[in-house]
């Protein structure tokens, strides 16, 4: 018994991983039909009529819908089974209070207008405790792109021609990887495309934001861009989006990464190894 303890004493000053800030985990396990629906409420509709589906058990961002008013839908933040909302510490350290959302994407169409716009559009963003305030806009358009290839940019607050681009041609029906990362201190937001670690290639949005008084982010939201019945409306294209996690840690969020085993399964582990090596003794 002495050496048991002895090794589990061991084993604990190692360090388990701290507990999990995890406050969306949406694998969309539904079945088909309208999302705000099949989610049982889970998800809101916060603005059009046009219905944000959900298709092989997958969220459809469907921008090829010709009519105006396309739904968009929020999920809000939970912890510990409550709501949950988030915002600026009031420490002086502004890079100790971060917030990201990691999810994988999958595009069955480019994006643009009719016309062939460049601009393309935002498709996943926070939202804010503030009507109508949107940050971390992730979304995808064609400028600079090869032909027949689109690129994901990134705006803080704002999404125009000039948004910042990540520096990578993407190819449609291809699944990628995605993180967007926001500095809850500084309004600063980052991105990056299937990456390995935090330190992988990223890039930075061109503007950042200053928070209103009490604000706070309170939910996860998914926007479907509109080719508008003119053509000439810019739209993200078509996108499937799948495991959506919002976390306080690059690692909780980032879909290509395994989670570490939690501390219970680490003490099963070293306890069923305990117990093979005293029937050895």
């Amino acid at each position: 018994m002495k050496r048991i303890l002895t090794l589990l004493s061991a084993t604990a000053a190692l360090g388990f991983p701290a507990t999990a800030q995890v406050y969306l985990d949406e694998p969309f396990a539904y079945a088909d039909g309208q999302l705000s629906a099949v989610s049982g409420g889970a998800w809101v509709n916060h603005s059009g009529s046009t219905p944000l589906n959900v298709i092989g058990g997958a969220a459809f961002i469907n921008q090829a819908d010709q009519t105006s008013g396309l739904e968009d839908v929020n999920r809000g933040l939970t912890s510990g089974g409550s709501a949950f909302s988030i915002g600026p510490d009031g420490n002086e350290n502004s890079s100790d209070n971060y917030l990201y959302a990691g999810f994988t994407v999958n595009f069955a169409a480019l994006p643009g207008g009719q016309a062939g716009g460049a601009t393309g559009s935002y498709f996943a963003h926070f939202k804010s405790s503030k009507a109508n305030v949107f940050y971390t806009r992730l979304g995808a358009n064609v400028t600079d792109a090869a032909p027949e290839t689109f690129r994901l940019g990134l705006g803080s607050a704002t999404w125009s021609a000039t948004v910042a681009q990540f520096p990578e041609d993407l190819t449609l029906g291809v699944t990628y990887s995605i993180v967007t990362r926001l500095n809850l201190d500084t309004g600063a937001s980052t991105l990056w495309v299937n990456p390995v670690d935090e330190l992988s290639l990223s890039v930075d949005a061109k503007d950042t934001f200053a928070w209103s008084a009490g604000e706070t982010v309170v939910s996860y939201a998914l926007r479907q861009g509109t080719t508008g019945s003119s053509g000439s409306i810019d739209g993200p294209g078509q996108v499937y989006v799948d495991n959506l996690k919002v976390a306080r840690t690059f690692a909780e969020a980032n879909p290509t990464v395994i989670p570490e085993p939690g501390t219970w399964a680490l003490l099963i582990t070293g306890l069923a190894g305990i117990t093979l090596w005293r029937r050895r003794a």
